[in-house]
């Protein structure tokens, strides 16, 4: 039913190797959203975007959603975002304070109901008067690191980023344009799961070691 053409291949960082510039996306995804609507006309097809603000900074090109939508819009069902991770800790020392961490994480949901109120405000001024564009949030979740042998990783498994999941929930459904939202991910054999798989079970939450 639903399909999103690309995963985050607007990341110069993109581990496949398959980054592209905005204006070479946009024609790769008419050419899908072409053929795919041509073969069931009742799928949504989505394109990948989103806005950079403040650290939080995936998008290689600031204006690749604009270009985009200049050249797109009226084919786009849905916007394919992943602006709500948080807080990452890669790239921070290992004696980061852990109350900093978490106070910046739990605040974060106000970072990100901005950002996609600035998302809705950048739809308007391209997409159809009559067929508006959905917001997807297709990765969102706590992270903060994904090394599975880092102390910080199985903090996705804490209270304080059960809170984080509850706040940030809230903002997606106070915002009309949020359709979808896929939490990343619930179950891992390495980083991220909120269950995870520690020696030789799961593990629901953080080692207290």
């Amino acid at each position: 039913r639903y399909w999103e053409v690309g995963n985050e291949i607007y990341m110069e960082q993109d581990l496949t190797g398959a980054h592209m510039q905005a204006d070479s996306y946009a024609e790769r995804f008419l050419q899908f959203a072409d053929v795919m609507k041509d073969a069931d006309d009742t799928i949504s097809v989505g394109a990948i975007g989103g806005l950079n603000f403040g650290r939080y900074r995936t998008l290689s090109d600031d204006n690749w959603t604009e270009t985009l939508l200049q050249q797109a819009a009226d084919r786009i069902d849905f916007l394919a975002v992943h602006n709500a991770y948080a807080p990452v800790v890669i790239g921070t020392g290992s004696d980061v304070d852990p109350r900093m961490v978490y106070r910046n994480m739990l605040t974060a949901p106000v970072l990100i109901e901005q950002n996609l109120d600035d998302l809705v405000t950048l739809l308007a001024r391209y997409e159809p008067a009559d067929d508006p564009i959905e917001l997807a949030v297709t990765e969102w979740g706590p992270m903060f690191h994904v090394m599975p042998d880092h102390p910080w990783v199985d903090h996705v498994k804490t209270m304080g980023s059960a809170l984080f999941v509850a706040s940030t929930l809230n903002v997606f459904l106070r915002n009309p344009r949020v359709t979808i939202a896929n939490a990343f991910k619930l179950t891992d054999f390495g980083f991220m799961g909120w269950i995870g798989r520690r020696g030789t079970g799961f593990a629901p939450t953080a080692l207290s070691e």
